[in-house]
């Protein structure tokens, strides 16, 4: 099926072995395990880069973990390849490497194939947990010291953080449809009476500025699946949609009965939505 060098970036050799397991079938010979440290990443970048040039290997893999995502695309970028992330499985077509990713916040499967001589990649934790074998592998050849870092860690402070969508039962979220900034204490009064958090469409949130990042809903911003989701002047998008879908209930207002939202709303009201909302408000009662 295809024979290459492999090197593995990990910090516990469980994780090393599993990934050895997914990568054996690919492998020419040993693969090569470098121990994750405790450098900046960029630091940690080029120690993979220089263990994969001395191992001569032309697969890197690392588990997909905030660290293991952010390193191997620091190595990539040094190798001069490109890197794909969150991997769900691996094969060697045509003589290329090819990987599986999830595409459109899950609701698809991508079929990636590396151009160039070398491929960096993640793997999913997910499917990690699916191996059970543990593979070989032996240990990379000490790393040379690391360059002092371009930056020096001064202190840490906890972000403030207002609201976390991902554990709220009930979602009130408002997109375009929402024509004046002045107009969101209308959607927090609905929110105030049902119990609910804020969300929003990404342009509410990044293009407009209107709410803190931490509201947006979608793929860009926070996967929710709360028991009610209220979708208010929210067309729908697939980055959007992705976000929410697995919300139990979804109701949907929007003045165009074409909207994309709609084909997925459990249900939908097409009317004004500076008329629905307060007859949504006097249904609900105080």
């Amino acid at each position: 099926m295809g024979a290459y060098k492999v090197l593995i970036y990990a910090a516990a050799e469980e994780t090393a072995g599993r990934l050895a397991a997914l990568a054996a079938p690919l492998a020419e010979g040993s693969i090569v395990y470098l121990k994750a440290g405790s450098a900046f990443p960029e630091q940690e970048a080029a120690a993979v880069k220089a263990a994969a040039e001395a191992a001569g290997a032309a697969v890197l893999i690392a588990p997909a973990s905030k660290k293991g995502n952010e390193v191997m695309a620091r190595a990539a970028q040094l190798i001069d390849t490109g890197c794909v992330t969150e991997a769900l499985s691996l094969a060697a077509q045509d003589g290329k490497l090819t990987a599986k990713r999830a595409i459109y916040g899950g609701i698809a499967v991508g079929n990636f194939a590396f151009e160039t001589e070398t491929a960096v990649l993640t793997v999913a934790l997910s499917a990690l947990a699916g191996v059970e074998t543990a593979g070989s592998f032996e240990a990379a050849a000490a790393p040379a010291a690391a360059a002092a870092p371009s930056k020096e860690l001064v202190k840490t402070e906890p972000l403030a953080k207002t609201v976390d969508l991902t554990k709220a039962k009930r979602i009130v979220s408002f997109g375009r449809g929402v024509a004046k900034k002045e107009d969101i204490s209308a959607v927090e009064a609905l929110a105030a009476k049902l119990g609910a958090e804020i969300g929003c469409s990404r342009p509410i949130a990044e293009e407009l500025k209107w709410l803190p990042q931490e509201h947006q809903v979608g793929i860009t911003g926070a996967l929710v699946k709360p028991d009610l989701y209220i979708a208010l002047g929210i067309s729908g998008a697939i980055q959007h949609f992705a976000g929410m879908k697995d919300s139990k209930i979804i109701v949907a207002v929007n003045n165009n009965k074409k909207a994309p939202i709609f084909q997925f709303a459990d249900y939908g009201i097409v009317g004004d939505l500076y008329e629905v909302l307060p007859a949504l408000e006097e249904a609900i009662g105080d």
